[in-house]
């Protein structure tokens, strides 16, 4: 199950990227001249191409860049790829990685209780020898 679930997080980082490379790339070339502003420049390294954006989500995701710095740019490109940004952080910290910490966490409980089990077999054949 971890497994399908770190595909579902990589296509949801590929299609949120999809749509952040877009509109990023529209405003970018609607006015070649943005490119040499901060703005711009953040812009293009951050959403400047697939890899650049799924990259810049899986930070985000991570820790590895706050969100107001990758968030900020979105702003000038348009007020939905600001939003939608924002959803995918939402959904992507409180449901995706709680998912993940809970098959992690249902893992090393399921190992507790089989090694658990071993101990009591293993006491219980030393007292069986015992008594023998």
């Amino acid at each position: 199950s971890l497994f399908w679930l770190i595909i579902f997080l990589v296509a949801l980082l590929y299609i949120f990227a999809i749509v952040l490379t877009k509109g990023a790339s529209e405003y970018l070339m609607a006015d070649l001249a943005r490119l040499s502003s901060k703005t711009g420049e953040d812009i293009h390294e951050f959403y400047g191409s697939l890899f650049g954006t799924m990259y810049t989500l899986f930070r985000s995701i991570t820790g590895g860049v706050t969100w107001g710095d990758s968030a900020d740019p979105l702003v000038k490109v348009g007020w939905f790829y600001f939003f939608l940004y924002l959803s995918f952080i939402c959904f992507a910290v409180f449901c995706v990685l709680n998912l993940v910490t809970g098959i992690l966490v249902d893992g090393a409980i399921e190992l507790a209780k089989r090694d658990r089990s071993i101990m009591v077999d293993k006491e219980n054949r030393a007292r069986e020898a015992v008594a023998n």
